[in-house]
């Protein structure tokens, strides 16, 4: 019977501020520079806040702008940059001293940002540098410009000098430099990664064709390989990210925002990096406008995220470039409604909420209890209503947009409880009170409420035995069973506060070896245990049943397995073990370990080498309890003996060692104390007129 009453839903609102974010969007069409059909494809934030961005289409380049913190909007166009070199401008980098460094498909320009005649032109017929098509541009910590071109030079340049320091086959498109002053380059070709450092290089023939790679402060390389993110550091890949296959992802710039959060441009929006995943956001769930690929990703110095995007104007394309920021006024979080789907409870999680699940095969309707313009739930923003179902373990993004078109965000996470499949016996042997004794390890914190053994009872059928609580000691005794006959296949099941099982069918079963003696050869006889791995056999024997010792060792053999005792004289006592690869240590009251234990071995019946027909034992056992049982401190055996002859009592541990001996008992009535003995399972032997023996367990 489920006990989840009526339903209980474990919620986790991930988000602890539920900030709204908003966009700002600044359109480049509708001035003198002819921008329609254009795009935006560079795009970098000097020192002072201010946006720098060129125009790019198929036919070539429309120059570059700037937008500053008064949303005045410059565009250098009709200048020395077309005069003396060219439209198409694909890099743009700021110096140490503020100056703007403007790479073209003809030379390189430095620009003091503000004049429009404020320029130093770096080509081939008049300077040192390498090539005139420059394509990359990134300035280190010592204010040395470093500059990639089509035709694969890497250059520095340091104090009016110019060096080339690579000529690579294929065109660089992009550096990066690590906070070690190593300068890394992403290029067509294979390799499509190498870095230089300290006059070395390494080349990465793992990528190729790389366009875009980020540093950021903490040594880390981020590096835009196809549809993967891949992390470096210290030169080694340390993770991959992929998003789901169903996105068909082609990832672009990577930005690192103030305070570390990762985020890539790609053909299905932002992607932020969350662990080993992306989390989407494009314009069904965020303000980012429609239109957007954004290419070129940049994070301000106020943690603005900045991209591009295109826009219609009278049905013609117009670029414009945009950020993302975090609003000043936090919203109230939002509030989740959980509907129990079969009698319409309304569930609302309150502060602290338990931790706990809803059933597995029930589903969970979650309404968001806040008015807004639209909901998207999920990542593939299909789902617009105001509610969600759920009908498995699952973490929903949830946004819905305000008023002010900003988006609120929240997560929620819903865990669906499952019957643990995979809990196993863990050894099964035999007690020396001739019952089978079954041991296993409870797995904690699956949500088991207690468990079934199953012993089979013809080939492949396995009948129910009994519940064990999950509270109790991992350890039965199955009374019912009689070692000395047969052996025994055992299975067990978990179930849930549900009510779910696991399936008997899928478990692995345990059997118990049935030790012989052959009267005919004068040989042990006995099966193979099953359930465990078994490297070999040892084999006990003794003149009584309780002092049996070590006197050989078997290999395993796939075959019934046999040993025989030579020139043996007189009445012998033998048992079979298998040493476990790991020892089973049950678990108590609250999944804490037993101190008793660890249970090393896998124990076969008691068998002697007598007649087995027309001998009676004269001291033939007699069961007798103990009470209470289990118990902590002491428990009481009480017996027949009316003559108060003399008997001895031996305790021994489920692995057959005597643990206590009391002599000299006249009464019929012992009060066993426990003293230093830890808790486990336990077998006792009064011997005497008559023989009595009975087990106990101490919790």
């Amino acid at each position: 019977m489920k006990k989840l009453l009526p339903l209980t839903f474990l919620i986790f609102l991930f988000s602890s501020s539920f900030s709204q974010w908003c966009s700002n969007t600044i359109k480049i069409g509708g001035i003198d520079a002819q921008t329609a059909f254009n795009n935006v494809s560079v795009l970098e934030i000097d020192a002072s806040g201010a946006a720098w961005f060129n125009l790019d289409n198929q036919y070539g380049g429309r120059g570059f702008g700037m937008v500053s913190d008064s949303d005045t909007l410059m565009f250098y166009t009709g200048t020395d940059l077309v005069t003396h070199l060219h439209p198409t401008v694909n890099a743009i980098a700021f110096d140490n001293n503020d100056s703007v460094w403007v790479g073209t498909n003809n030379g390189l320009a430095q620009f003091d940002g503000i004049s429009t005649t404020g320029w130093k032109i770096y080509k081939t017929d008049s300077s040192d540098i390498p090539a005139n098509n420059v394509t990359a541009i990134q300035v280190d910590e010592s204010n040395v410009k470093w500059i990639g071109t089509s035709n694969g030079k890497l250059a520095s340049f340091n104090n009016g000098v110019w060096t080339t320091v690579k000529s690579f086959d294929l065109a660089i498109n992009d550096i990066a430099i690590d906070n070690q002053g190593g300068v890394w380059v992403a290029k067509n070709g294979t390799p499509g990664l190498a870095r230089f450092y300290d006059s070395t290089w390494t080349d990465f023939n793992d990528f190729s064709n790389i366009k875009f790679i980020t540093a950021d402060n903490l040594n880390r390389i981020f590096v835009s390989a196809e549809d993967s993110l891949v992390v470096m550091f210290n030169e080694i890949i340390i993770n991959v990210i992929k998003g789901r296959s169903d996105w068909n992802l082609e990832l672009d710039d990577i930005a690192v925002g103030p305070g570390g959060g990762v985020w890539v441009s790609s053909n299905q929006g932002l992607l932020l990096k969350s662990a080993n995943r992306f989390y989407r956001f494009n314009e069904t769930n965020s303000p980012v406008p429609d239109g957007m690929r954004p290419v070129p990703l940049e994070f301000d110095a106020d943690g603005n995220l900045w991209y591009s995007y295109q826009y219609s104007q009278d049905g013609t394309p117009y670029p414009g470039i945009g950020y993302v920021f975090k609003s000043a006024e936090d919203a109230d979080p939002i509030s989740v409604t959980n509907v129990n789907t079969v009698d319409g409870t309304v569930v609302q999680p309150e502060s602290n909420f338990p931790v706990a699940a809803f059933c597995f095969g029930d589903s969970v309707v979650m309404n968001a209890t806040e008015t807004a313009d639209s909901y998207v739930w999920g990542e593939d923003g299909n789902a617009t209503d105001r509610s969600f179902v759920v009908y498995d373990s699952d973490t929903v993004p949830l946004a819905y947009e305000a008023p002010d078109k900003c988006y609120y965000y929240d997560t929620v996470r819903v865990i669906a409880q499952k019957v643990f499949k995979d809990e196993e016996i863990c050894v099964v042997t035999v007690s020396l009170d001739t019952h089978n004794l079954v041991v296993f390890q409870k797995t904690p914190d699956v949500g088991t409420e207690f468990y079934y053994l199953y012993r089979e009872v013809q080939t492949d059928v396995f009948d129910y035995v009994t519940q064990l609580p999950a509270t109790r000691l991992s350890v039965f005794v199955d009374e019912t069973s009689d070692p000395r006959v047969k052996s025994y296949k055992y299975k067990i099941t978990s179930v849930d506060t549900c009510g779910n099982e696991s399936e008997v069918a899928e478990t692995f079963f345990h059997k118990t070896m049935h030790l012989l003696f052959d009267q005919d050869n004068g040989n042990l006889v006995w099966q193979n245990y099953e359930g465990r791995y078994v490297s070999n056999y040892t084999i006990f024997k003794g003149n009584t049943s309780t002092d049996l010792v070590e006197v050989d060792r078997v290999p395993w053999d796939n075959t019934t397995m046999t040993w025989k005792d030579v020139n043996v004289t007189g009445l012998h006592y033998y048992k079979v073990g298998v040493e476990l690869d790991s020892s089973c240590i049950p678990t108590g009251t609250a999944g804490k370990k037993a101190d008793s234990g660890p249970y090393s071995h896998a124990m076969s019946n008691v068998e002697d080498n007598r007649l087995q027909v027309g001998i009676l034992d004269k001291l033939s056992p007699i069961q007798v309890n103990a009470w209470p049982n289990p118990f902590s401190e002491y428990t009481t055996i009480q017996f027949e003996n009316p003559d108060n002859s003399r008997y001895e009592l031996i305790v021994m541990d489920i692995s057959g060692k005597v643990v206590k001996k009391l002599s000299g008992i006249t009464d019929s009535k012992i009060t066993f104390e426990r003293h230093e003995l830890p808790s486990g399972f336990y077998t006792f032997d009064l011997r005497g007129e008559n023989r009595y023996v009975g087990r106990f367990i101490i919790q």
